[in-house]
């Protein structure tokens, strides 16, 4: 995993995406302590509120609660990915001490 702008770093991260009560897989591919971008192929609403279930490696999984943010769905600009970005809605210490794992 590679630092990537200050404080968020690229990632790999299979996740469980839970909105709108549809369930969906992703891959965080990138965070940072406030949110993340997650490539899936079902994109919730701009400011849907979502839940993720992160696999975390030899722990349990880490489920956090946030808002999409953004989306490449009608961007005007082009991405690579399809997905959303996520702000967090909570602090969540595994969270927190797996994204300064990260940063090293």
């Amino acid at each position: 995993m590679k630092k990537k702008n200050g404080d968020r770093v690229r990632t790999s991260i299979p996740v469980e995406i839970c909105s709108a009560g549809r369930v969906a897989e992703g891959t965080v591919r990138n965070a940072s302590g406030g949110g993340m971008f997650v490539e899936t192929r079902m994109i919730p609403s701009q400011g849907e509120p979502v839940s993720l279930r992160l696999s975390a490696l030899n722990d349990t999984p880490i489920e956090l609660t946030g808002l999409v943010w953004w989306t490449t769905e009608g961007s005007p600009y082009r991405h690579k990915l399809r997905g959303f970005g996520l702000r967090l809605l909570e602090n969540d210490d595994r969270y927190e001490a797996m994204i300064s794992r990260m940063q090293r």
